[in-house]
């Protein structure tokens, strides 16, 4: 069977494949447009659950506290102490718990859409945490008849203190490396933060 194909149909064949290669190339570009939408949706809610969780680790070293928590503890002190001191300290650590809990659903969601190695931005943040937590449970052994003698004396108390609260100003060496940790979060989420432009827009100039 031979073809023919008239100039007439030639000129209504090609309309039609440019249609296809233009819609195929709108659809092409609308999805990069959403992909680029979400990576800065997730970027904003991420850099904010990052700072929350900050923020709560700061306020839980507030030097401001209870006597019960603040001063340091002696063998002999009485066995409500150590109750009165870890209600205190649960208190404190709420908002770590729960602005932890946040960060890491945002961590999920980019784990998803940026692999796994994304992670390893807060491993630090994470350690920090870690190091104030242990101080928390020195400072709780430390209180009541049965307290540890070796984190009574007052070297020890002293180097839990650096830990347990910050300065007012957060010039302290803890704060200075929490603030640190945060860096390579704020250095790997900016440019990320360049709103994307819209899906429409650019389905316009395509």
């Amino acid at each position: 069977m031979v073809w023919e194909f008239s100039l007439k149909d030639l000129l209504l064949v090609i309309p039609a494949w440019t249609g296809a290669i233009v819609a195929v190339l709108g659809l092409s570009a609308w999805r990069r447009q959403l992909h680029g939408r979400e990576g800065y949706d997730l970027a904003r809610r991420l850099l904010r659950a990052t700072y929350r969780y900050r923020d709560a680790i700061h306020w839980a070293r507030s030097p401001f506290s209870f006597a019960s928590v603040a001063t340091p503890s002696t063998v002999g002190a009485s066995p409500s102490a150590r109750e009165q001191a870890t209600a205190l300290w649960q208190q404190r650590w709420e908002p770590i718990d729960t602005a932890r809990r946040e960060l890491l659903v945002e961590l999920l969601e980019a784990e998803v859409l940026w692999g796994f190695a994304h992670r390893n931005q807060y491993q630090a943040l994470f350690e920090r945490e870690s190091d104030l937590y242990g101080a928390v449970l020195e400072q709780l052994d430390s209180i009541g008849p049965g307290a540890d003698e070796t984190l009574t004396t007052p070297e020890s108390a002293e180097n839990r203190r650096h830990k347990l609260y910050a300065r007012a100003n957060r010039s302290d060496d803890f704060s200075k490396a929490l603030s640190a940790a945060v860096a390579p979060v704020e250095a790997d989420l900016g440019p990320r933060l360049q709103r994307p432009r819209s899906a429409s827009r650019s389905l316009t100039s395509a």
